[in-house]
């Protein structure tokens, strides 16, 4: 229902889930968020749990399907207020990829809503007052532009004001479950004893059939361009997991003027222990 006056809160909500699963592993992931009368939404805080976490991170205990559990999660700290007329949106899903990675099996969860014992959120609320508003300072004046730096355009479009590799698109199979996510990044700069460029992509693969099988490869590389030599060092990562574990591939190469100089690979296998 539409917020009838403001409701303001300072600390971390928590949540109380009566939930199963079909599963001998799940994950539960909450985010709290604000819903405007024109249905845009702005997320609030949130937080997720391994269930097998539920009584203890150093002891974890896989679950028994079918069997309902009270979880309770606290959510991330957050100071926020809801205005009149908006609406409080509690969403609760078993993943959150590529930010989490994804339980073993494919499951069916509950969530008990109503009545006895129904899943709930206590909000962390604090009475109304008149409060100063803050006084910030105006934003600082750009520094000035330094002889022998710039920025480079490396590849159109293809470079993040965050500095870092966002998500470029999705692609999901509707047919085989599968969905790949890549995100990119490449940026140049010139400096006054040369140019550094550099290029990032991360693709991310899983399926919802078989969320054992999923997987994230990081290609990284920076070229530094100096006094007529040419130094490339690359990083290429494979991570990926089946029901029994995880399985880390990494190799770096360091190239001058295109000849291969070092190269080391680290291949490791870690057992999966309720993840």
């Amino acid at each position: 229902e539409p917020l009838k006056e403001e409701v303001e809160i300072l600390g971390f909500p928590r949540v109380f889930l009566n939930a199963s699963a079909d599963a001998p592993l799940a994950s539960w992931v909450v985010r709290l968020s604000d819903v405007a009368p024109n249905g845009s939404v702005t997320q609030i805080t949130g937080a997720g749990l391994n269930g097998a976490h539920r009584n203890s991170s150093q002891a974890p205990e896989a679950l028994e399907p079918g069997r309902e559990y009270q979880l309770e999660i606290e959510l991330h700290f957050t100071s926020w207020v809801f205005q009149p007329g908006h609406r409080i949106r509690v969403a609760v899903t078993n993943s959150q990829w590529p930010m989490f990675w994804p339980t073993p099996y494919a499951m069916t969860t509950s969530l008990r809503l109503g009545g006895e014992n129904a899943s709930h959120v206590v909000l962390p609320m604090i009475p109304y007052e008149e409060r100063p508003a803050p006084d910030f300072l105006p934003p600082a004046e750009p520094g000035p532009m330094l002889p022998g730096y710039r920025s480079l355009a490396i590849a159109e479009g293809e470079s993040t004001t965050s500095g870092y590799a966002e998500v470029e698109g999705l692609v999901y199979d509707e047919d085989t479950g599968k969905a790949t996510l890549v995100a990119v990044n490449n940026e140049g700069a010139q400096y006054p004893w040369g140019q550094a460029l550099s290029s990032e992509k991360i693709t991310h693969s899983t399926n919802k059939h078989d969320p054992a099988n999923t997987s994230v490869r990081t290609e990284y590389s920076r070229t530094i361009l100096v006094a007529g030599r040419e130094l490339l060092f690359e990083a290429v990562l494979d991570f990926r997991s089946d029901v029994e574990n995880f399985y880390y591939v990494y190799t770096r190469r360091v190239f001058e003027n295109g000849e291969l100089l070092r190269e080391k690979t680290w291949d490791e296998t870690i057992p999966r222990i309720f993840h």
